[in-house]
């Protein structure tokens, strides 16, 4: 007991009263979504959200992206919406996503003509479309923002899609369905975050 109180007098104030020393906590930097979660895109693809127009993305978590857009593209003006999934939080990051286009069609019919006797006319109405992704996605530290994307674009349901004058031939009318019918998505875009 003597020795224990010898050792406690010997021991400063301060070494008495200092707690035991802890391993310092790493400090978690915010990723690049965290920090600009809202991204404004020029879209440019085919079957994308904005065909050839403008997109908005907001990073609701660094793995959750809403995305919108919209643009024109041959079968008329279109917009659409989807949900994001980002599979890292790198600048750098692959990702899946989900979502819906709806294209107006084309109020006036359309004609097409390739030669002498071979025009018809043809008439391009709404459609909605489901569509799925994926991609990569980029954005560095000077907040630019590029996106890479190929999928697929299912129509729902059918297209108001028919010949108002004259006779396609089958490879005319096969074009003019390739066009306005879905199928493969392949896009790109540049952005800026905010």
């Amino acid at each position: 007991m003597l020795t224990a109180a010898l050792v406690w007098l010997a021991l400063t104030p301060d070494e008495v009263a200092a707690p035991p020393a802890t391993a310092a906590q790493p400090v978690r930097e915010a990723s690049i979504r965290e920090a600009h979660p809202l991204v404004l895109r020029v879209d440019i693809g085919w079957n994308t959200l904005a065909g050839l127009g403008l997109g908005a993305s907001w990073a609701a978590t660094p793995h959750l992206i809403a995305e919108v857009g919209a643009g024109f593209v041959l079968s008329g003006p279109k917009a659409g919406a989807r949900v994001r999934w980002n599979l890292t939080t790198g600048d750098l990051t692959p990702f899946i996503a989900i979502g819906g286009i709806w294209s107006a069609g084309r109020g006036a019919p359309q004609t097409v003509n390739q030669g002498k006797d071979d025009e018809f006319s043809f008439h391009v109405g709404q459609a909605a479309y489901v569509q799925g992704t994926a991609g990569l996605d980029y954005q560095d530290g000077d907040r630019v923002s590029y996106r890479f994307e190929v999928g697929w674009a299912q129509a729902l349901g059918h297209r108001d899609l028919h010949v108002v004058a004259g006779t396609p031939t089958k490879a005319d009318w096969n074009e003019v369905r390739f066009i306005s019918g879905g199928g493969p998505v392949l896009g790109g875009s540049v952005g800026y975050a905010f």
